[in-house]
């Protein structure tokens, strides 16, 4: 017991737990071990304690409150309503109404919503109903997040001045942020028996509008009736921490902080302390844990203290000291989450944390949403595929069902995520506002944005007064482009809350009256001081505004190339601007400067792969991710106070645009480039928008592969903004890596033949061949059991539905099948792989065809090769093909893309059109089978590759696309936005 008394809530537990397997039917220990866990929130373990308390008294309704409200806590549906079946005590006549709200309570966290509205009718069919049956009812709807649900029901019961009535009424108010009505229910019942909780509920609501003056007056109300009332005490030492008063909030804590659990009393007397003195915090729990060296709540409260001065090693270490203890506590589960999450810990850090915690609690949404997110960030199917699980277990999440659509969505499974869509209307209900605005929401990550706004429009329609629903139309409208329509919601806000707009509300409006004045200053006949709401779609109307009030600098003055890409990390683009890096920075003396602009670089997210190879050239890359984080913004416009037009007009950009072009806006004024260069589509589009507003001269936007239809690349402003950028009064280039490639993009964006440039990939062959040879082929055969003169048909791939790994097996079997000795190697992973695997079992040939996983590098692999087959659906140009024949392969190839593009048909490898995976094994098998042609096509092939791939043709391209130094006279005037 003096564990319990002093807080060290753990141990309390683990001395309990030990007494009762000598003593299990001492009733005393077993309910302090049940009020131990509960101070621990460890719910599993209080629901076992109360459930043995029930099983000793069945007839004890205390038990049974307790132990359900613990499976409601731990999210065990299925528990829950197990136990509301099977526990007698429910079903006797006086329990009737409690049982029937658990019933209701679990059909709606299960997602069961006909079954709920029906057991609600059912149970309002006697007449008369009692009111505390209707009231029991609206509490369940409530508890279940259906506040307007709950509001119907509470009204019809009588009497109307039933105190109990108001005050379930006035929570539902407040679930709603309707904060007025809320208040003036709660006022009414001050001056009777539920004073105390009437003011807790006002004070509560004050603080969730950040209204701390309310909420501190009605907080030492409640310490007038009550001087040791524990939140009452808590809150107002927190709002005197806040005040920087922390003489005040200690002097509070000494006098009246008994109430307090002895952990939550030193974790705000620290931080009081912190405030007077930094550091001090620390002297308060290091003088407690002396005493009590093993009290976990203090450890964890310490760590807690530790994390908020930015002290995460230390915390970090205190927390797994904590869990060695207890290694199920879930308070302390929960902050090792935080801490490496503050740390920026590695993602499999991170995911262990998470995936413990959950293993606690493991229908908690809020961790199933931290370990989906987790596992989306390594590996996006992965992700998709936890999520589809993770709305079985939380039915009613509606952040677990955006993200599972999300996710589904960007793996291009489009017709999936839309049923998935489709499921959670059902799941979800349209029934009132907040569910119809949760609709939405996930419709919207589904890519199906007109219906999101039709559903959003009838969910403010049946809500006009609801802040939540009207802050998520504002949120959709503006994805959506539509900032007029996204305006009219905010002044509904603003009526509603004057003064106060939330941050996120603050910003869509800050947005929306910087893209209306800067469509206003492109137009000669607006008012631009006085930016009303302009119709149309947005960005679309921001990209062509600045398009047109933009012109070129083109003084003597201007110097240097300015690179722009969005990370370093391990794919094509980004080897394709190292080499450019490493060319450029080989010119020579007098060359023109070159700058490389980085949008992150951040290690966690293997964003910095090439780091090293392009600081070895030379060049040191600006993340603009720093820019931004770092007040370079703020520092231009404190020097250069002209430029504040151009950056309202940027900040008016969707955030994901906004983030690049702002900081990149700074180094365009500050280096005056004459030539900016930019790397994919979304990074031209936002570095295009800041480049033009600086007054760049030259802007070549550099493409890749084919329009971006497919959803990891689609982002819906990419072709205005592109159309928008060819209409710059400054020099535009366009390039793309293949002419397939560029004739698709021309064909897009409605640009004529031969606007867009061809700028081929170019490849370090020597390098390629060094890593080739440093392993010998003889030896990876030997690995997977190949025989030395065996003829292999290889692949190199992604096993996703793009890359077609099911084709390619389908073809190697019907080669192995007509060659005897020939053997399959395919090197790579993903989602498909056991499906591929799976297949060539069945057909008998595991044996010869030979999966070797994700290996690197990969050349080596190439080499052990004879001929490589690629059976894509679609490519840009193919960067396997190159490097493979850089091996001395031939290669053969579906004709997909830029494909072809890459061989010499017939002499360095063959394109082939669509056709039964039998014909074109008859051919490859045809060709590996002529050893003398295949080997001269495999000469030929790396002849061919250094020729028309080489680093020195693209450095060559490149001072084509940059053009001379010194260009013609100046087209215009700086920017006018």
């Amino acid at each position: 017991m003096a564990c319990l008394q002093g807080g060290d809530y753990p141990a309390a537990l683990r001395c309990f737990e030990v007494f009762l397997t000598a003593e299990a039917e001492n009733t005393a220990a077993r309910e302090a071990a049940a009020r131990a866990a509960e101070r621990m929130e460890d719910w599993p373990q209080v629901a076992r304690h109360w459930l043995e308390l029930h099983n000793a008294d069945p007839t004890a309704i205390g038990p049974v409150r307790r132990h359900v409200a613990a499976l409601f806590k731990s999210q065990d549906w299925l528990a829950a309503k197990s136990f509301c079946d099977r526990a007698t005590v429910l079903h006797e006549n006086r329990h009737r109404m409690e049982a029937t709200r658990y019933r209701l309570r679990i059909l709606l966290e299960r997602g069961d919503l006909p079954a709920a509205e029906k057991l609600t009718t059912t149970a309002r069919q006697d007449a008369p109903v009692p009111s505390g049956l209707i009231l029991a009812l609206a509490e369940a709807w409530l508890a279940a997040g259906y506040a307007c649900r709950a509001l119907v029901l509470a009204r019809t019961a009588p009497p109307s001045d039933d105190p109990e009535r108001a005050w379930l009424i006035a929570r539902a108010l407040g679930q709603k942020q309707a904060w007025q009505a809320a208040r003036i229910t709660l006022e009414p019942l001050l001056n009777g028996p539920m004073a105390t909780r009437a003011r807790l509920a006002l004070a509560r609501n004050a603080a969730a509008q950040k209204d701390e003056a309310t909420a501190r007056r009605h907080y030492e109300a409640v310490r007038q009736d009550a001087p040791d009332h524990p939140e009452a005490v808590a809150q107002l030492a927190r709002l005197a921490i806040a005040d920087r008063d922390p003489g005040q909030a200690i002097a509070l804590l000494e006098d009246h902080g008994k109430a307090l659990t002895p952990a939550r009393r030193a974790h705000l007397r620290a931080r009081a302390a912190h405030l007077q003195k930094p550091g001090a915090g620390r002297e308060v729990f290091e003088a407690l844990l002396r005493s009590q060296p093993r009290n976990i709540a203090l450890q964890i409260a310490f760590a807690r203290h530790l994390r908020e001065i930015a002290a995460l090693e230390e915390a970090r270490a205190l927390v797994d000291t904590a869990l060695e203890a207890a290694p199920e506590h879930v308070e302390a589960l929960r902050l090792r989450m935080a801490i490496l999450r503050d740390a920026n810990a590695s993602d499999d850090l991170q995911l262990a944390a998470a995936e413990a915690a959950l293993a606690q609690l493991p229908q908690d949404a809020g961790l199933l949403h931290a370990v989906g997110g987790l596992l989306a960030r390594k590996d996006r199917d992965a992700g998709a595929a936890f999520y589809r699980s993770a709305i079985e277990r939380a039915p009613r999440s509606a952040v677990l069902w955006r993200n599972c659509v999300y996710h589904t969505w960007m793996c291009n499974r489009v017709e999936e995520a839309r049923r998935l869509a489709d499921q959670a209307l059902e799941r979800l209900g349209a029934a009132e506002a907040a569910t119809l605005a949760d609709v939405a929401w996930i419709e919207q990550a589904a890519g199906r944005l007109e219906r999101a706004l039709r559903l959003i429009d009838r969910a403010v329609r049946a809500e006009p007064s609801d802040i939540r629903t009207i802050s998520r139309a504002v949120d959709i409208c503006m994805e959506a482009g539509s900032y007029a329509r996204a305006w009219s919601h905010l002044e509904m806000l603003d009526r509603l809350q004057p003064e106060r707009r939330s941050p996120g509300m603050a910003g869509a409006a800050a947005r929306c009256t910087a893209a209306f004045r800067a469509v206003g200053r492109a137009s000669a006949s607006a008012q631009p001081m006085v930016p009303a709401p302009v119709p149309g779609r947005f960005p679309d109307r921001l990209f062509d505004a600045i398009a047109a009030c933009s012109r070129p600098n083109l003084s003597p003055g201007r110097s240097g190339i300015l690179v722009l890409t969005s990370n370093l990390g391990a794919g094509g683009a980004e080897r394709q601007v190292t080499y450019s890096m490493q060319g450029l920075s080989d010119r020579g003396p007098g060359a023109e400067p070159v700058t490389l602009a980085v949008n992150s670089l951040d290690p966690l997210q293997g964003n910095d792969f090439f780091l090293e190879e392009v600081r070895s050239a030379g060049i040191a890359p600006v993340e603009l991710a720093a820019m931004h984080q770092g007040g370079a913004i703020r520092g231009l416009l404190a020097e250069a106070p002209q430029h504040a037009e151009a950056v309202r007009t940027l900040s008016a950009l969707p955030p994901k645009i906004a983030r690049v072009a702002l900081p990149f806006y700074v180094l365009c004024v500050r280096n005056r480039p004459r030539v900016v260069h930019l790397w994919q589509d979304a990074i031209a589009v936002a570095g295009g928008m800041a480049a033009m507003l600086a007054g760049v001269g030259r802007i070549v936007l550099c493409t890749r592969s084919t329009r971006p239809a497919e959803i990891r690349r689609y982002r819906r402003f990419l072709r205005a903004g592109y159309r928008a950028l060819d209409r710059y009064a400054g020099d535009v280039v366009i390039v793309n890596n293949s002419a397939n490639g560029a004739r698709d993009y021309e064909n897009w964006l409605g640009l004529p033949e031969g606007r867009v440039q061809v700028f081929y990939n170019g490849y370090d062959f020597a390098a390629m061949n060094d890593r080739a040879a440093a392993v010998p082929q003889g030896r990876l055969r030997a690995e997977l059991g190949i025989p030395p003169a065996a003829p292999v048909l290889g692949g190199v791939m992604r096993f996703s539905s793009v890359k077609r790994p099911d084709l390619w097996a389908k073809v190697a079997i019907a080669a192995a099948r007509r060659q005897p000795d020939l053997h399959g190697l395919i090197v790579g992973d993903g989602p498909m792989r056991q499906e591929v695997m799976d297949h060539v079992a069945r057909a008998g040939l595991s044996d010869r065809i030979h999966f070797a996983g994700r290996r690197s590098p990969v050349e080596p692999w190439m080499k052990a090769m004879d001929m490589l087959f690629l059976s894509s659906v679609t490519e840009g140009l193919p960067n396997v093909l190159i490097e493979a024949q850089a091996m001395g392969r031939p290669v053969v190839t579906m004709d997909v893309g830029g494909a072809a593009e890459t061989i010499a048909p017939g002499k360095t490898g063959l394109a082939l059109g669509e056709a039964p995976p039998q014909e074109l094994g008859r051919k490859i098998a045809k060709l590996l089978a002529d050893r003398p042609r295949s080997a001269a096509m495999g000469r030929a092939a790396r002849q061919h590759v250094e020729a028309r791939f080489g680093l020195s043709r693209l450095i060559e391209d490149l001072g084509h696309f940059y053009g001379p130094r010194t260009g013609p006279a100046n087209k215009g005037s700086t920017p006018l936005c």
